[in-house]
């Protein structure tokens, strides 16, 4: 489309909703797509007629890119090389010969694991310890550092920072085994603060399993959760579901167009914003 929002044409068109995530080159020379969990790059050319996109056409030489898929997937300003990434590599191949595979270069980043320090009293809440039916009146549990190290009717540690947890229950975090929480969308980094995160843990929840995860989200959860630059439940997440016969995306198509250059209570586990 235009500056203005007009002329609006679809330049290409996806053959199926297993291919998706068109990326055409700056130089409009070639166009990388996703089919299958594959990346590909057919050569491009302005017809006038919308490209019909498939890793399977017969009227145009089609180069595989991936062996072990990957993710966002992006050209070079100049269009002269694809990137992609896949776990901590960055993937490159150049336009002028797309059977020549580079190494890829790792990206090492390592941070530190957002462990606690100090001692946690939570004093005078029913405490419920999951131990049969064993419950105890104004109780205390004793957190030192990342650990639970006693429950019941103890002393409170002289180093210890007190929270007054009468008229509360105190109880195990509860695990979600069915939540989406997560926001953001396949590709980019999710929002460092959301409102899901924070309503599940008010609301108990502890840790949080994702049946039906997007890698980029599902990693990004997990890892900055554990870094402690995200608040919300413990991530648990399986592998990402993927289109087949049986489930398929809901859009039919997708098109590569034109366009200018929950009551709080105390719990156990999880990320304690107190216990920071």
């Amino acid at each position: 489309m235009d500056l203005r929002g007009g002329d609006r044409r679809v330049h290409a068109r996806a053959a199926d909703p297993d291919t998706y995530e068109l990326r055409l080159s700056p130089d409009r020379e070639w166009l990388a797509f996703r089919h299958a969990d594959q990346y590909h790059v057919i050569p491009y050319r302005e017809t006038g007629h919308e490209l019909l996109v498939t890793a399977e056409t017969r009227e145009l030489p089609c180069h595989r890119l991936t062996e072990h898929g990957g993710y966002a997937l992006a050209w070079a300003a100049d269009g002269r090389s694809v990137h992609w990434a896949v776990g901590p590599e960055l993937h490159v191949r150049e336009t002028g010969d797309w059977s020549l595979i580079e190494r890829p270069s790792p990206v090492k980043l390592t941070v530190d694991a957002d462990v606690p320090d100090g001692c946690v009293a939570l004093v005078g809440g029913t405490v419920i310890t999951m131990r049969g039916e064993e419950v105890h009146r104004q109780g205390t549990v004793v957190v030192r550092g990342n650990r639970i190290v006693a429950v019941g009717q103890v002393a409170v540690p002289e180093d210890a920072t007190v929270i007054d947890c009468s008229g509360m229950t105190v109880m195990p975090g509860l695990i979600d085994a069915h939540g989406h929480i997560d926001g953001g969308s396949e590709n980019g980094l999710t929002p460092q603060k959301q409102a899901a995160r924070f309503a599940a843990l008010a609301f108990g929840v502890t840790t949080n399993f994702d049946p039906f995860p997007s890698e980029l989200p599902s990693f990004e959860s997990t890892e900055s959760t554990q870094a402690g630059l995200t608040v919300g439940p413990v991530p648990a997440g399986s592998a990402p579901a993927r289109p087949s016969t049986a489930v398929r995306r809901t859009s039919s198509t997708s098109t590569a167009r034109s366009r200018p250059t929950r009551t709080p209570r105390a719990c156990w586990g999880g990320r304690r914003p107190w216990a920071r």
